[in-house]
């Protein structure tokens, strides 16, 4: 009893029976196992709505009373058009230009934005180049013509040339359908968009 040297082993035992007689202490059985259950159990899972109108540019035709998507889930092609107009070449045709010219389109805009990127790091270069007087000095001059005439000239060029291809492309879809419809009058496509540009 070495532990419990300086205590009263009966006020040790009086200490235990008060905390058992006053329900402080407890001796209780283990608790029961509950069974396995035969499927893991989750929380709900959660639901991601989407937006309720998401912008969207679907453009639709009519053939043989069905309304059907006109391009494909990647981008503004007319692609699903070719399996109804495959059987005419020449309209198979006009829909290959104005896929090609569709490409066309995206690289001009590429080539615009890296005139514009051009034009704006020359404009930003040009403001580093001044003369104690605080105008620009002949490096600064010349990095803001640089600027100017060529970004600007790119952006521009590549802009009217994507303005002028997206004017005359959308008729290649028009002639498209016209090539079939004349081809195949007892079942016409019916566009149900415009492929005419206004500005």
């Amino acid at each position: 009893m070495q532990f419990f040297r300086g205590i009263p082993a009966l006020a040790l035992l009086g200490a235990l029976l008060s905390a058992v007689a006053s329900g402080r202490l407890c001796w209780a059985a283990p608790p029961a196992a509950r069974p396995i259950p035969t499927r893991p159990s989750a929380p709900p899972a959660l639901t991601v709505k989407g937006p309720s109108d998401a912008f969207q540019c679907q453009r639709y035709f009519t053939y043989k009373g069905q309304t059907i998507g006109c391009d494909s889930n990647i981008r503004l092609d007319g692609e699903k058009l070719r399996p109804i107009i495959k059987d005419i070449p020449e309209a198979v045709a006009e829909l290959d230009l104005y896929q090609q010219n569709r490409l066309k389109i995206r690289t001009a805009a590429y080539t615009g934005t890296f005139g514009l990127g051009f034009f704006l790091i020359g404009l930003l270069l040009s403001g580093n180049h001044k003369a104690p007087d605080g105008k620009l000095d002949d490096t600064g001059r010349t990095l803001l013509n640089l600027a100017l005439i060529g970004g600007g000239g790119i952006t521009g060029g590549s802009f009217l040339y994507a303005l002028s291809f997206i004017r005359t492309n959308e008729a290649h879809l028009a002639n498209a359908v016209t090539l079939h419809n004349q081809a195949r009058p007892d079942s016409p496509i019916e566009l149900q968009f415009s492929t005419g540009i206004s500005f």
